[in-house]
C-alpha cells in the first residue's frame, strides 16, 4: 500500500526533450510564498522545484517545434498535488507556457477547493501584476476573452509588455471537459 506523503509520481516518463526549464522571477515569488506562509523549509523548496523542473522538462519547450509528448502527473491524497501543480504552472509561465490547463475536483466543492487554493498561491486577487487570467470550467461564452489573451503574447513580443497566462481550472466531469475542449477546438492554437 502507497504511503499517502509520498511526493508527485511521474508516469509515462519519456526521455527528456532536449531543453532544461529555468525558474524565473514568477516561481521565485511563490517558493518565498510558501516558505512564508506555508511554512515550508528550504529542502522542501528545492524538492518542490525540482519535480516541477523535472516534470515541465519532460513536455515539449514553449520555443520549439510542436511534438506529440504524452504523460500523466499523480499524486496520493495529501501528497502535496495542489502545491506541486501551482509550483509547475509558476514554472510554465516563466518558460513562456500561455495556456495552463488543471483538469481538478469531480464535484463542484472540490473544483472550487482546488480553485481558490491555486488563486491564492498565486495571490491572484492582490497582485497588482495581472500575470494570469483565471477561468473556471469557460464554454465558448469566454472564447472572445481567451482569445484576446492569447493574441496579447504576440503584441507583447512587439511593446516589450509582458502578457497574462491563460490558467484554467476544469472539473473531472465529461460535459465540463466537452466544453473545455469545444471552446479550444474553437481557437487558433498554433503558437500555444
Amino acid at each position: 500500500m502507497p504511503n499517502s506523503n509520498e511526493q508527485v509520481e511521474v508516469l509515462n516518463n519519456p526521455p527528456s526533450n532536449g531543453w532544461e526549464p529555468v525558474a524565473g522571477p514568477e516561481t521565485t515569488d511563490l517558493l518565498k510564498y510558501f516558505k512564508k506562509e506555508k511554512h515550508l523549509d528550504d529542502e522542501g523548496c528545492a524538492i518542490l522545484q525540482g519535480e516541477a523542473r523535472n516534470i515541465l522538462s519532460k513536455c515539449t519547450s514553449p520555443h520549439a517545434p510542436a511534438h506529440p509528448v504524452t504523460g500523466i502527473a499523480i499524486g496520493y491524497v495529501q501528497s502535496g498535488k495542489t502545491m506541486s501543480y501551482t509550483t509547475l504552472a509558476a514554472l510554465a509561465r516563466d518558460n513562456g507556457y500561455r495556456m495552463l490547463i488543471i483538469i481538478t475536483g469531480i464535484s463542484v466543492p472540490l473544483l472550487g477547493q482546488g480553485s481558490s487554493r491555486l488563486r491564492d498561491d498565486l495571490r491572484l486577487p492582490s497582485r497588482a501584476d495581472h500575470k494570469w487570467q483565471p477561468f473556471e470550467n469557460p464554454t465558448t461564452t469566454d472564447r472572445k476573452t481567451l482569445e484576446n489573451t492569447l493574441a496579447d503574447w504576440d503584441d507583447a513580443v512587439i511593446s516589450g509588455s509582458e502578457p497574462q497566462a491563460v490558467l484554467i481550472t476544469v472539473m473531472k466531469n465529461a460535459s465540463h471537459l466537452k466544453n473545455l475542449v469545444d471552446l479550444l477546438k474553437s481557437l487558433d492554437l498554433k503558437k500555444v
